[in-house]
């Protein structure tokens, strides 16, 4: 799709090793018969480069990006299906009373005891 001078800028642009997996699946999607996607998929982020510049052959980079951003959006909706904590308990009809700051207890406890230590 592009020269080589071209797709050299776009390969320095793009280089991610965290996208090999998305430029992977659209490498075997635009070129299904490549003969290094047997390697490529074994390890991925060991092979980003080589994917990127084999997939700037077959491909432009706006769709690189569109790619990229479907195939995180696709892999965030699964991490927060299988990250979502279970449903809060129901709250009983009647809260628990919240308990008084130490502060307030003692405040208490004083003017109870002079109540209790004033002669009648």
């Amino acid at each position: 799709m592009y020269n080589e001078r071209e797709r050299l800028m776009h390969h320095q642009q793009l280089l991610s090793p965290a996208s090999a997996a998305a430029d992977l699946q659209l490498l075997a999607d635009r070129s299904p018969k490549h003969p290094q996607l047997d390697e490529f998929s074994l390890s991925p982020t060991r092979h980003h480069d080589a994917i990127l510049l084999e997939l700037l052959k077959v491909a432009d980079r706006g769709t690189i990006v569109e790619n990229r951003l479907r195939y995180s959006g696709k892999q965030s909706a699964q991490t927060r299906t299988a990250n979502e904590p279970e449903p809060a308990p129901v709250p009983d009809a009647e809260p628990e009373p919240v308990p008084a700051p130490p502060a307030a207890k003692k405040k208490a406890a004083r003017a109870s005891r002079k109540k209790t230590n004033t002669p009648t």
